[in-house]
């Protein structure tokens, strides 16, 4: 295992500051090339970069909580709505299911529907695969 170089240790720290790859890699004067190819190199590197990230990530989650807490408490109705919207279950928002939603799960649920015939499926399967190709063609002339 290859012993980190000073600069490594630095991208290291930089990264657990910033969580941002580019930004990191800009204050300590590497390329993203560069920083890469350590990541090949040194599974020690790499190791220490994963974890500085997901410090980073739980450090810019802590503050971005404790500004949400901050407005709750000045009576902020923006947040107050989003903590409950994403906290509590009588608040929290159904997801609408959408046209696009149905369509998506439409093969599998006509492969799966029993009551019909393997002809009436093939058919199905064919008209969906002429509209999907339909609305494709439509979108590219847009």
């Amino acid at each position: 295992m290859k012993q980190l170089s000073a600069r490594q240790k630095r991208m290291i720290k930089v990264l657990r500051d910033t969580h941002i790859i580019k930004t990191a890699c800009d204050r300590v004067g590497i390329s993203r090339q560069t920083h890469y190819r350590w990541i090949k190199e040194n599974s020690e590197y790499a190791k220490e970069v994963g974890t500085s990230i997901q410090e980073g990530i739980a450090l810019i989650n802590d503050m971005a909580e404790t500004q949400l807490m901050s407005k709750i408490q000045n009576g902020n109705t923006f947040a107050i709505r989003y903590w409950l919207d994403n906290n509590h279950d009588r608040f929290k928002k159904q997801k609408h299911r959408t046209f696009h939603d149905d369509i998506h799960n439409l093969p599998k649920q006509i492969k799966e529907d029993m009551s019909l015939s393997k002809e009436r499926q093939e058919f199905l399967l064919k008209r969906l695969n002429d509209w999907s190709d339909w609305k494709r063609r439509k979108n590219n002339e847009e």
